[in-house]
């Protein structure tokens, strides 16, 4: 939220320099508002993908458990050991959105429903 008022107040500064002051600050009221409005639309994006991005995560996590709850049913020990390896890195990426989640600045891109998720073991 705090990135979104910025960039609207910074917006807002950009047009005021290109409205009211001289050429000089022209060319710097249009640059700030540019690069701020730029901003302020790609931050909306990454906003909107937040569940998105939390659905095709944890659908992922169901597609690793059950093939690795047949496989173990089946008794196949290669075909185990090839999913595990998979398994440990979505285990490791799991971790790191976990970190991710509790930073002040990526935790904005990163849905709280992380914290409900276990590692698969």
């Amino acid at each position: 939220m705090l990135l979104e008022i910025i960039s609207i107040f910074a917006i807002i500064l950009g047009i005021r320099l290109i409205n009211h002051w001289d050429d000089d600050y022209n060319i710097v009221g249009w640059f700030v508002t540019i690069i701020f409005a730029i901003t302020f639309v790609l931050n909306g994006i990454q906003l909107l993908t937040v569940e998105y991005d939390y659905n095709i995560f944890k659908t992922k996590r169901d597609a690793f458990e059950k093939t690795l709850q047949n496989s173990r049913k089946s008794g196949n020990s290669l075909e185990s050991a090839a999913i595990i390896s998979e398994v440990a890195i979505w285990n490791i990426q799991l971790a790191e959105k976990k970190y991710d989640n509790n930073t002040y600045i990526w935790g904005r891109y990163i849905s709280d429903k992380i914290e409900t998720l276990e590692p698969i073991k």
